[in-house]
């Protein structure tokens, strides 16, 4: 499927938006990325309820290209208990 946008006196075709292929027009680098979660400190409810077991995650779907995106899950830390909590995880990915 194509469209053709008018423009003033200017026509454009639009190829189909789902035979556009990213990885091929837009230029990447390969990034190697490592994070090291210590923990969270003095943490405080803004809502009614407290916070009981605190975790963080991490979306990286949303840092990679989408052919790539497909075979990785979200990271999610271990919840912990207190306000305090320690964490102490490495999270290593390459984009």
């Amino acid at each position: 499927m194509c469209s053709i946008v008018v423009a003033g006196e200017e026509a454009f075709n639009v190829p189909d938006v789902r035979k556009i292929r990213l990885i091929k027009s837009v230029k990447t680098k390969i990034y190697n990325a490592q994070i090291n979660i210590l923990g969270l400190r003095q943490l405080e409810s803004f809502g009614l309820l407290p916070i009981r077991k605190p975790y963080i995650k991490f979306n990286i779907k949303s840092m990679l290209p989408p052919e790539k995106a497909i075979a990785v899950s979200d990271i999610i830390t271990d919840p912990s208990v207190g306000q305090n909590p320690n964490f102490n995880t490495i999270i290593t990915f390459s984009s």
